[in-house]
């Protein structure tokens, strides 16, 4: 009697084809489950985080369940693979496996007990490694004798024609030119596998999904990638010229300050008092965070988070757009309705607050602040208006500065941003009847306009949102959704030239919906989202993205396409193999 196991190869390549069944179905988990954490988000931010629907989480768990069942099989299998004996007895060949779960084992791999006398034929299958056995009843019975032992199974082969009579092997069988054959086709079978597994693995690293992108583009720099799931919700700059950040997940925030590293990491409550969310985040002068919020901020003190509310139950909503941070201090624009706007100072550490006097020509002209942003040199611009008149006025070390800059708004127009360049020159985003343009003012109250191309309807919102200018005096303005950032040369009196457009897509570009991008007195532009990139607007020569008909491809459409053709080549194969098998005779 001779006996053979399965060899330690074959025992390796079934564990690292579980393996990696396994980790795709993990990878898969990650799409109901970030799925669940995007509505979640999206509930709680409209206080509905029971109400989720699972239609959606269904749809999405399909693949993952389908992954799951099929490493549950491919585990069955390896377990057959470990525990399978093949034993040339006297009169019977048998196959030994698991017995319990054999109805899920196809041939090669389900347990048998076969007499030699009833072995009416053998054939070979040479693609696969397979040698097919019928009995009289046409009843087939599959082994794999590469499974058993070296040299493409000859042992094994050695054996059948040790116990069956030559006539019961079909034309082709004799053991020489099973060898050669198998010799040639495993070859033919491993380039193409490893030419497969190149091509599959090259559409991951070529997607713009996956984080590897960001290795083909030298347009903007990735200065950090926020863990798992986390996007940036909020942040400040300090006076280092470093970023409070305070990025968010479905179920909590974390702050952390960046600047060369990550230093030093705070997490929110997940609870937070009241329904209140974070509004700014910015650190006091022992480099602890503050969180500002609408009704009062939380401060981390003793371990723990310390809500200090403000005076008077002062409500300040819409931070992003009506309110700075900077250290301990906020500035906010407090809106009340049927009241004149009011421009506030707010200490974080004690709740207090006051209100900061207006100019004397705002006074005069009775102008009330609309809405506050920082400028590169740290200063703060305030955007004044009435029903006539509109100005932009400096507040420089709480210090209104003489300079103020008018801005001609014509009727039905919006201002959406403004900019002071390093040269003291005032930029305004405008729209006006669906339409954008830039105005310049310059220290001479001398007026430029040009006017923006329309935002692209078929992917973005028709608006563009935020407006800074280089040293070069091009404009870059970004926009959502999804985001991007274009780059104009300006025209007066007529419309500006785009030189660069980057979006997520042809570049390392991100942007947050909820997070528009700064610029540092370097000429850094930083902006943030999923991750956090950065672009030097000093360069002459702007970085270019990918090509157009690059990003427009549908890598998951490639993907699906390889994986079919793959099948479609192995079916071929499969094919050829026998056609090679049948004209070796």
């Amino acid at each position: 009697m001779k006996t053979f196991h399965s060899t330690r190869n074959t025992k390796k390549s079934s564990w690292v084809s579980f393996l990696l069944m396994l980790a795709l179905t993990v990878f898969m988990a990650y799409l109901p489950f970030g799925m669940f954490e995007i509505l979640k988000s999206i509930s709680s931010a409209f206080g509905e985080a029971d109400t989720l629907s699972p239609l959606p989480l269904l749809a999405c768990s399909l693949p993952f369940l389908l992954f799951l069942l099929m490493t549950v099989w491919m585990g069955i299998y390896l377990a057959a693979a470990r525990k399978a004996c093949l034993r040339f007895e006297e009169k019977t060949l048998v196959f030994e496996s698991i017995n319990r779960f054999k109805f899920l084992l196809y041939g090669g791999r389900k347990p048998f007990v076969l007499p030699y006398d009833q072995i009416k034929i053998v054939k070979f299958n040479g693609f696969a490694g397979k040698i097919e056995m019928v009995d009289y009843m046409g009843k087939k019975y599959f082994i794999f004798p590469l499974s058993f032992a070296k040299k493409h199974g000859e042992e094994v082969l050695i054996e059948l024609h040790n116990h069956l009579p030559p006539e019961t092997f079909a034309a082709g069988m004799e053991i020489s030119d099973i060898l050669k054959r198998w010799s040639k086709l495993s070859k033919i079978r491993t380039v193409f596998t490893i030419s497969f597994v190149v091509v599959y693995l090259a559409t991951l690293f070529f997607d713009p999904m996956f984080s590897s992108h960001s290795w083909l583009t030298s347009a903007w720099k990735v200065e950090l990638r926020p863990l798992g799931y986390e996007s940036v919700w909020t942040y400040s700059t300090d006076s280092q010229d470093g970023f409070w950040i305070l990025s968010w997940k479905s179920d909590y925030y974390r702050v952390y300050r960046y600047s060369d590293k990550l230093e030093n990491e705070w997490k929110l409550p997940e609870t937070l008092p009241g329904k209140d969310y974070p509004q700014s985040v910015s650190g006091d002068k022992n480099g602890i965070p503050i969180i500002w919020m609408e009704s009062h901020v939380l401060h981390y003190e003793n371990d723990s988070w310390k809500a200090i509310p403000y005076d008077d139950s002062l409500d300040v909503r819409d931070w992003e757009y009506n309110g700075l941070v900077s250290g301990e201090w906020g500035w906010a624009i407090d809106v009340k309705k049927g009241q004149d706007n009011r421009l506030l100072k707010i200490n974080a550490l004690t709740g207090k607050w006051s209100v900061v006097p207006l100019p004397e020509t705002a006074l005069r002209q009775k102008l009330s602040p609309r809405s506050i942003q920082r400028a590169v040199n740290g200063d703060f611009l305030v955007l004044m208006q009435s029903d006539t008149d509109n100005r932009v006025y400096v507040l420089s070390d709480d210090e209104w500065t003489p300079k103020e800059y008018p801005v001609i708004l014509l009727e039905n127009s919006r201002v959406w941003n403004y900019f002071l360049d390093g040269n003291t020159s005032l930029w305004v985003l405008l729209e006006t009847q669906n339409k954008f343009v830039v105005e310049k003012v310059d220290l001479n109250d001398d007026l430029q306009v040009t006017q923006l191309p329309s935002p692209k309807e078929t992917d973005e919102w028709k608006r563009y949102d935020c407006l800074m200018v280089d040293s070069a005096g091009r404009l870059w303005i970004n926009g959502s959704y999804p985001e991007f950032m274009a780059v104009f040369t300006p025209v007066w009196q007529g419309e500006a030239k785009e030189i660069e457009r980057y979006t997520e897509k042809n570049s390392n570009y991100q942007g947050g919906i909820s997070t528009r991008p700064v610029m540092l007195p370097d000429g850094q532009i930083w902006s943030f989202g999923r991750n956090i990139t950065t672009m030097d607007t000093n360069q002459t020569t702007l970085s270019s993205p990918l090509p157009a008909w690059y990003v427009s491809w549908d890598w998951n459409l490639i993907r699906l396409f390889i994986i079919l053709l793959s099948f479609v080549l192995l079916f071929i194969a499969n094919i050829y193999s026998r056609s090679y098998i049948v004209s070796k005779k």
